[in-house]
């Protein structure tokens, strides 16, 4: 099993982290959200994710960035949008737009954009949307961020997918709980240390490497070896404003 979380549009080197680690089709391969924005490959690394989910054992969750598509489907906050777009150069909209040859500045009409982005890009768009938040094996959860109990039932999405700083919060599993979202060196256990920490007492494995959001930043995998195999996905969906 491997478990690689934030890869943002860095397809490059998300194909060079899972040759350097030997990944194989006879691996289980665990994506702990955000696959795409702030990278400047977020729609190739989403085919490519697609792609290698068809042949192989992949599991994804959803992460914060991956619930783009709520704002192509959102007939509110057009606005908002196209700011977004505007201030935020990687992002897979933008990409979705240079392959239509549509521009996007002050004066873009973003109804339009979003019409089109539905009828030319459906499959990634409808992909996106049925990714779950959680996914847990017999002795392992992964979420994007973290979770409030082991009851998975009753989790917020929203929280799953934003919960910053989940390793300080004081909470103790019987499971691992893997998740990303937040960069491991945010805690400071070791200046400038990316590296994945492992919380024995908690149960609490942090694997986000603060890949592309800084320029010392490292992509992650985690390797689990044994034949926990047994994976039950939790489905329930969130509808709502994507969390930045």
């Amino acid at each position: 099993m491997i478990a690689i979380s934030d890869i943002h549009g860095n397809l490059n080197l998300f194909q060079m982290l899972l040759e350097k680690v030997f990944y194989t089709q006879h691996d289980i391969l665990f994506l702990v959200g955000d696959l795409i924005e702030k990278g400047n490959m977020s729609l190739k690394t989403l085919r490519y994710i697609i792609e290698l989910a068809k042949i192989n054992e992949v599991y994804i969750v959803s992460g914060n960035h991956d619930t783009i598509w709520e704002d192509i489907k959102n007939q509110k906050d057009d606005e908002n949008l196209l700011r977004y777009m505007i201030l935020q150069k990687n992002s897979i909209l933008n990409e979705m737009c240079y392959e239509l040859s549509i521009e996007v500045n002050e004066k873009s009409d973003i109804k339009y954009i979003k019409k089109q982005i539905m009828k030319n890009f459906s499959c990634e768009i409808e992909w996106l949307e049925q990714l779950p938040h959680i996914i847990e094996t017999q002795n392992f959860i992964f979420a994007h961020a973290g979770i409030t109990s082991e009851n998975l039932e009753e989790q917020d999405a929203s929280k799953v997918m934003k919960n910053d700083a989940f390793l300080e919060q004081g909470l103790v599993f019987s499971k691992y709980v893997i998740v990303g979202h937040w960069p491991t060196a945010n805690y400071g256990r070791e200046k400038g240390c990316c590296n994945p920490i492992i919380k024995k007492e908690q149960k609490i494995i942090s694997i986000d490497g603060e890949n592309i959001i800084k320029t010392e930043g490292q992509l992650n995998a985690l390797i689990i070896n044994g034949n926990d195999v047994e994976v039950r996905i939790n489905k329930r969906m969130w509808q709502g404003k994507r969390v930045s």
